[in-house]
């Protein structure tokens, strides 16, 4: 059982959350596929319909794709996520911290990444280089 609540994907943890209570219970994380923002009040259009941020929520696993469009921020919906590996990546408008930018990008998936008008910056307001925000893009074939 251990083995299965570590090291399951996303598409077999949704399976076995649907299946039997008891894995949702141990780890009370929801996957969604996709995501793209709506609009400013914080609803985002999933593949399991509407996700609300400024609702208490359960904590997401993002798997396949997030596009965050400005006004909706990244920012509000980054602490919803519990993991991202997402794999088209695609970033409108937005401000990001490195750390934000980290958590999005780290698992090393994006194959599509997309970075129109957007900023990242370190914690001490200096701006992230590209180069440097191509570390974690190893698999990317599009840009």
């Amino acid at each position: 059982m251990k083995y299965i609540l570590k090291n399951s994907t996303p598409e077999v943890w949704e399976k076995l959350i649907q299946t039997c209570k008891y894995f949702f219970s141990k780890n009370p994380v929801f996957p969604v596929g996709a995501l793209s923002s709506r609009c400013t009040d914080g609803k985002w259009d999933g593949d399991c319909g509407i996700v609300n941020t400024n609702q208490p929520i359960v904590k997401l696993w993002l798997y396949k794709s997030l596009d965050g469009d400005f006004p909706a921020t990244l920012t509000s919906l980054i602490p919803k996520l519990s993991k991202c590996s997402v794999k088209h990546l695609l970033i409108r408008g937005q401000n990001l911290n490195w750390e934000e930018y980290q958590f999005l990008t780290v698992s090393g998936l994006v194959t599509l990444f997309k970075f129109i008008g957007s900023t990242v910056k370190y914690s001490d307001g200096k701006i992230v280089t590209f180069d440097k925000l191509l570390e974690n893009l190893k698999n990317v074939k599009n840009l």
